[in-house]
Parts: structure tokens; sequence; C-alpha cells
């Protein structure tokens, strides 16, 4: 594979919990329309690697080049069971930094982790609280300067829980649970990872938020 700088690393880690089944039409066709979209865009290179849960972690795939990244598909994304979030936030973050300590495997110049959940941590064994969750984060953002963007929808105070687990105001995204706000989602993702890899994001800012409606506004 070519490289063309900058290089990045996209983890993207998805809920296939049972309360995505509403909305399981609009997750699928989201996340193919997503990959074009950033295929077509320029900056560099971008591999992505494809983890999703319920109460079980499941990783789909590493490091494949945006461009060579199959469609989602109904038989490979299945809602079922709880949610183990924080288990599945911190064992992304543990093997996407073992993945990228191979010898065969290019060190990227960023790192970008992104969460799409539409609920609250519930089935968690290894990593029982967000304090567990913060330290991974905090570990990857000091020793390998790693960049992490939270979808959330049906949390009621999703920038305080974000927070909690080390993820910044900023990097936090408040989704209505309806179609509209799922489709857009993955727009406000996009945008999010095309900042972070030019350095114009702003960790500090408000956040946003998505209404029923797909409406994106800063987070009030």
């Amino acid at each position: 594979m070519q490289i063309v700088k900058p290089f990045t690393s996209l983890i993207f880690v998805m809920d296939r919990s049972w309360s995505m089944k509403r909305l399981r039409q609009e997750a699928i066709d989201g996340f193919v329309k997503s990959q074009r979209r950033r295929h077509r865009k320029k900056g560099g290179t971008v591999v992505l690697s494809l983890v999703q849960f319920n109460h079980i972690y499941e990783p789909l795939f590493y490091g494949v080049p945006i461009q060579h990244v199959g469609k989602l598909r109904e038989s490979t994304y299945v809602p079922a069971g709880n949610t183990a979030l924080f288990d599945a936030i911190a064992r992304a973050v543990h093997d996407g930094v073992d993945y990228h300590s191979r010898p065969s495997v290019m060190v990227p110049d960023k790192t970008i982790v992104a969460i799409m959940t539409d609920g609250e941590e519930n089935a968690s064994i290894e990593y029982r609280d967000a304090g567990a969750v913060k330290k991974a984060i905090k570990r990857a953002r000091k020793r390998h300067g790693w960049k992490f963007i939270f979808l959330a929808s049906g949390i009621e105070q999703p920038f305080i829980y974000a927070m909690e687990m080390g993820i910044r105001r900023g990097e936090t995204v408040s989704v209505a649970d309806s179609a509209r706000g799922m489709a857009s989602s993955y727009t406000v993702m996009n945008n999010a990872v095309t900042k972070m890899i030019e350095d114009e994001d702003d960790p500090d800012s408000a956040g946003w938020a998505i209404n029923d409606e797909g409406v994106v506004e800063p987070a009030k």
C-alpha cells in the first residue's frame, strides 16, 4: 500500500446492542456512505479498523485502506444483547495500541477513535466503571497522541458521561434517537475526522447536538 501523508488510522467502535435494531438500516447505510465520502476527501491515507460490540466484543478487521472497506451488511450487523460500552472502548484502545506496535504495521501519524452508541453501559465485565476507561484513554492520548469522538444517543447527560470516561466536551456529539439523527451523526463524524487530521479541531468547544430532524447545532 502506498502511503500518502498524513497517514491516519481510524478505529470505529460501533454499538450493535438490541436497542440499535430500530435504526439498523440507517446505521448500515450511514456507514457505507460515510466511507465513500471519506475516500473522496483529500488529506492523505486513511485506514479503518472496525469493532462491533454488545455484551460481546467483536473486532471485524484492522487497518484496511478506506477505499477497500466493504459494505456493512445485514448479515454482519445484527443488533442483539446488552451494552458493554466500557469494555468495548477500553479494549479497542488497548488492541489498537497493540496492533500499531506490530513490526509489520506502519505507525500512523494520527489515530482517531470514533465511538457510536445508543445507550449507557450495562454489561461490562472487565472494565466496570468509567474511571477504568478514562485511564486507558488518558494513556493513549499521552503516549501516542490519540484523539476521540463520542457520538451518543439514548444517554441522559452525554457530555458529563463522556467526560467521566476522559472524552472531552468538544469531542462529544449528542445524537437524537431518530433515523435522521443517525444519518447526520455520520456526517458530523466525517467532518470531525477531517478537522482532527488537519489539526483544526477544538476539543475545548461546547460540543455538538443533533436533533430529531437531523439538524446539527452547537450544544448548549
